[in-house]
């Protein structure tokens, strides 16, 4: 599982658009099977456009979320005031909540599947361990790029919401101690449920 860079836990860093999207990415290459032999040196255009947009409205969301959060501090600073695990449950609260209304927002999209990610081929993608290098020597490009636009064709966005989700979840459990204070051992297990409704 894809976790993100280790960072105080303030609103600004949880909340910020490159952090997102480098969620966002990492669910696509998981998706892709690109993780974690490969990482991609350039995205297309359209597809970085379609990122940028997405985890922008997600930023906005948290970002609101988070200052009726910081209320309750007599002086708080999005850029310094460290989050407590309970202030991520009520944030993580706002991240479901969109993932939930995006997914199903995206059934409806037509295409449904992501916007560039076809025009993703191997001169865009670099190996990072040694499987990967092997793949490399052992398929020539044009196979190479025929299995990857394959996937890029299958791939759809409910998909990506969903993996992206699961990425931020396991984030912010492992690194920022999400529902690590609730006091309910149940939390975590009906939470898994409730994403997966």
């Amino acid at each position: 599982m894809t976790t993100l860079e280790k960072a105080p836990a303030t609103l600004d860093f949880m909340a910020h658009p490159l952090v997102l999207r480098q969620s966002f990415d990492g669910a696509v290459m998981i998706k892709l099977g690109l993780t974690p032999n490969f990482t991609v040196n350039h995205w297309p255009d359209a597809y970085r456009q379609f990122t940028d947009e997405t985890t922008k409205v997600m930023s906005e969301k948290l970002h609101k979320a988070g200052t009726l959060i910081g209320r309750k501090y007599r002086a708080f600073h999005p850029d310094m005031t460290k989050l407590t695990p309970d202030d991520m449950d009520e944030l993580w609260q706002t991240a479901r909540r969109y993932f939930g209304d995006s997914i199903n927002q995206s059934w409806g999209r037509t295409p449904i599947t992501i916007p560039g990610l076809t025009e993703l081929t191997r001169a865009n993608i670099r190996p990072v361990r040694e499987t990967g290098m092997r793949i490399y020597r052992d398929y020539s490009e044009q196979v190479f790029n025929h299995n990857l636009l394959q996937q890029t064709q299958k791939l759809l966005i409910p998909d990506v919401f969903s993996e992206t989700r699961d990425i931020l979840y396991y984030s912010w459990r492992i690194d920022y101690g999400l529902y690590r204070e609730s006091g309910d051992p149940g939390a975590e297990m009906r939470e898994l449920a409730a994403m997966r409704k």
